[in-house]
């Protein structure tokens, strides 16, 4: 570690109680809160855009654009966010990745033009990842082998939030009310729970370092790219279930949109179930034992709902596939950290190029083919990606003799 971190880790645990275990203190709540208001606006996008095409007489093309400025962010803060975080220090990351968050929003919301609207979605994706890297990173500097529970708990109050902010915005136009209140909403909620806390973030990495350490260093090793990979295949199949599972459900079990579109929330569902029992397990059984697990419930999952032709059997497999896919990515993030734990930063923010390019990727390449040869067939790749990433796991654990 550099000096730099030297100093760091022993202000942090000045910070902490002196007890050991994982302490919910209000800097990790406050770090919870970001992930979940982060996570609100950007689901957010899935349920507002379709009124924003019709205010602004957008083409499909057109307003798709902003989903794919929402996932070139992430992958624009793993090419620079590790140069922004150890430059700027974490203190500085989060803040001004927050308000970067708030400011996109503001532009989508009083926006009048596309450029206007699609520039706020950038720095919603981009902003809010830079973020999201520094808390993950202030994790494990925080909390060492227990970062697993942390880092999976800030998923939790991301899935929570994003369950809600399409309901919001349902509800806002059920009563007759702009989707805009939404957001408003949310970025008077973010100043009032923020603001008198901005002082929590007092005793966290405020130095800059030097160009020559951030340049310099070891190379991420073979395990954490292995995982990197595992975490790539895993958000694609994510991603491609969010984007198609109700297409999917409507047209071979023949229902309407309407009813098909429950696939999703059951999806969701067992997304947030699985990230609540995660961090549960976690004190039981060692990452090594659950993150296998985890991958193999995935693919059996996944399994069930894409070869069902039965309404139950098909929403049990969407159950029992978002248990599985759940913890896969925070479990995955934390052993890659603890893989090059003196690269923490490093290893965070070049994980976004992952997620960046998988959400990217995977759906439109999905759909390119479903054009082509049909959904059901298309939903192969689905069954590809996630029995490879649970083989990967397994090569994982292998290499390095088990996952610690």
């Amino acid at each position: 570690m550099t000096v730099s971190d030297n100093h760091e880790q022993s202000t942090l645990t000045a910070a902490l109680p002196a007890a050991s275990g994982f302490v919910r203190d209000r800097l990790t709540l406050i770090g919870y809160f970001l992930f979940g208001y982060w996570s609100y606006v950007w689901a957010a996008f899935g349920a507002f855009v379709p009124f924003l095409r019709s205010e602004m007489h957008l083409s499909c093309s057109a307003a798709a654009l902003h989903f794919s400025a929402l996932a070139t962010g992430p992958i624009l803060a793993g090419l620079t966010g590790n140069l922004i975080i150890v430059r700027a220090g974490q203190r500085r990351a989060i803040l001004s990745g927050a308000m970067a968050v708030a400011f996109g929003t503001a532009l989508v919301v009083f926006g009048q033009s596309l450029v206007a609207t699609i520039s706020g979605a950038t720095l919603i994706g981009f902003g809010g990842c830079i973020m999201g890297q520094a808390i993950t990173t202030l994790m494990s500097d925080r909390f060492g082998a227990q970062r697993a529970i942390g880092i999976t708990e800030c998923y939790i109050a991301s899935s929570v939030c994003g369950f809600l902010a399409p309901m919001t915005i349902s509800l806002l136009a059920k009563f007759g009310l702009d989707w805009r209140g939404t957001l408003l909403y949310s970025i008077g909620l973010f100043a009032a729970v923020f603001g008198p806390n901005i002082g929590a973030f007092s005793s966290i990495r405020t130095q800059v370092e030097s160009s020559a350490i951030v340049s310099g260093g070891p190379r991420l090793s073979s395990t954490y790219w292995i995982l990197f990979a595992v975490i790539f295949l895993s958000v694609a199949s994510e991603w491609s279930v969010a984007f198609w599972s109700s297409e999917f459900t409507a047209q071979t079990l023949h229902l309407s949109k309407s009813d098909a579109a429950i696939s999703m929330s059951v999806f969701l569902l067992g997304m947030f179930v699985g990230r609540f029992a995660g961090t549960r397990l976690l004190s039981r059984f060692s990452v090594a034992q659950l993150l296998p697990v985890s991958a193999w419930a995935a693919l059996a999952g996944f399994l069930l709902f894409w070869l069902s032709r039965s309404l139950p059997l098909n929403l049990l497999g969407l159950l029992i596939m978002g248990l599985g896919e759940s913890n896969i990515y925070p479990l995955c993030l934390s052993e890659a950290i603890g893989s090059v734990l003196n690269q923490a930063t490093k290893a965070t923010t070049r994980m976004s190029l992952s997620t960046g390019s998988a959400i990217l990727i995977a759906p439109l390449f999905l759909g390119l083919l479903s054009d082509r040869f049909g959904i059901n067939l298309s939903y192969a790749l689905v069954a590809v990606f996630l029995f490879l990433a649970a083989a990967a796991i397994q090569t994982t654990q292998k290499h390095r003799g088990s996952l610690s």
